[in-house]
């Protein structure tokens, strides 16, 4: 799509979304069915939140909610405090729970292009029960509503857990953790048939880029490359004309090899920390098909240092296809394929931070300037290391 077909359909999305934000200031009154979706924190009630969350407790209900002070970013998000009546309090409903919105006009036109919310939803109504024995995010309700793009997820509250970020450091043993958890969630859907059922409204990742370039994405991650000029590789920085077509290629070669589930955004702020120092996965708003080591090469090259990461990047792999091989997928995949694979699929990685850092004033805030250029140092390092656009002519 050239820039002024882009920037044309990014009118018309943002005229479509505000209208339909204009209508719900003019007659909504509040949420009071589950049917309903909230169209932000301050229309949900009592009478919603005991429809969503006392269902299974006959005589529950939600007596009063308060909530902390919202962030916002791509979604905007919020800790509820809840009381309930004694039958609530005796079954033990969560006094707590973490709530995510699309609130802001910004939200609502990323929502938009790349579905975002509807994503999550299909994570968390059909997939996340069959991954229960791992360390992911559950959810009491997510719902989501088109055209008008709002949204509404209420999470269970991570107890204990601590959100990691850039400046978090990853020892081997979390690393080791981040590769296990998932290599069991891909070979739960190795090639799975329900893409072509249930699942059908995934993406594969070049389709689902070809969405996201909708949003002035090329022109944007040009931007990126200006204002994080100074931490981007030298070796990657001159051949800055080259890096947005690489990526496409990189993402077309991903059709040619097996598919399946895909995080598609495990940076390293998409990451928590249990008591017990174990590694989850969170914010699963991105699901495409596509190749395994997308994933794997984007959470390697934004979790670790750069040193830690050229030490550890060959056996952390290694790693991952023992625990894939354990989960019961017999492809044949061996250490040099895979390492092939990891080093043609950093360039997602790359445009999706300098997408970030590049953001246009119609995009949502969607991470500190701080963590962009960590990301950004980190991952065009490791793309100069190991010669990601050399890779991209060698044969899988």
């Amino acid at each position: 799509m050239s820039v002024f077909h882009s920037k044309i359909s990014l009118m018309g999305s943002a005229a479509a979304v505000g209208f339909h934000m204009l209508m719900e200031k003019t007659f909504q009154t509040g949420s009071q069915r589950e049917s309903s979706i909230p169209a932000g924190f301050s229309e949900m009630t009592t009478q919603w939140l005991s429809t969503v969350l006392c269902k299974n407790v006959e005589g529950a209900e939600v007596l009063s909610f308060r909530l902390d002070k919202p962030s916002n970013g791509t979604t905007s998000r919020a800790l509820v405090h809840l009381t309930y009546n004694e039958e609530g309090t005796s079954a033990g409903l969560p006094t707590r729970v973490f709530a995510k919105s699309t609130v802001r006009f910004t939200e609502r036109l990323t929502a938009r292009f790349t579905l975002a919310p509807v994503m999550e939803s299909i994570f968390f109504n059909h997939i996340q029960s069959e991954l229960a024995d791992l360390e992911t995010t559950e959810a009491y309700f997510s719902g989501y509503e088109l055209p008008s793009c709002r949204s509404m997820i209420l999470m269970k509250y991570l107890e204990h857990c601590s959100y990691t970020n850039p400046t978090s450091y990853i020892s081997l043993e979390n690393a080791r953790d981040m590769m296990s958890l998932l290599a069991r969630v891909h070979a739960r859907f190795w090639n799975s048939p329900r893409f072509e059922s249930d699942l059908a409204m995934i993406k594969s990742s070049c389709e689902y880029q070809n969405v996201l370039n909708g949003l002035s994405f090329e022109e944007r991650h040009d931007v990126g490359i200006d204002r994080a000029a100074k931490v981007i590789h030298p070796e990657i920085l001159k051949r800055r004309s080259e890096l947005f077509s690489a990526c496409m290629t990189s993402l077309r070669l991903q059709d040619q090899f097996s598919q399946t589930l895909l995080h598609n955004d495990v940076h390293i702020g998409n990451w928590y920390r249990t008591a017990e120092n174990r590694m989850g996965l969170c914010d699963w708003q991105g699901l495409v098909k596509g190749n395994f080591a997308c994933d794997i090469a984007y959470a390697l090259g934004s979790a670790l240092t750069i040193e830690d990461r050229r030490a550890w990047e060959r056996a952390l792999i290694a790693h991952y296809l023992d625990v894939l091989r354990e989960e019961g997928v017999t492809e044949a995949i061996d250490l040099e394929k895979a390492w092939l694979h990891y080093r043609q699929q950093y360039f997602h990685a790359l445009v999706f931070w300098t997408f970030t850092i590049g953001a246009g004033k119609l995009q949502s805030d969607m991470q500190p300037d701080e963590y962009s250029l960590i990301n950004l140092e980190r991952i065009t390092t490791a793309m100069a290391d190991i010669d990601s656009l050399g890779s991209l002519g060698k044969r899988q």
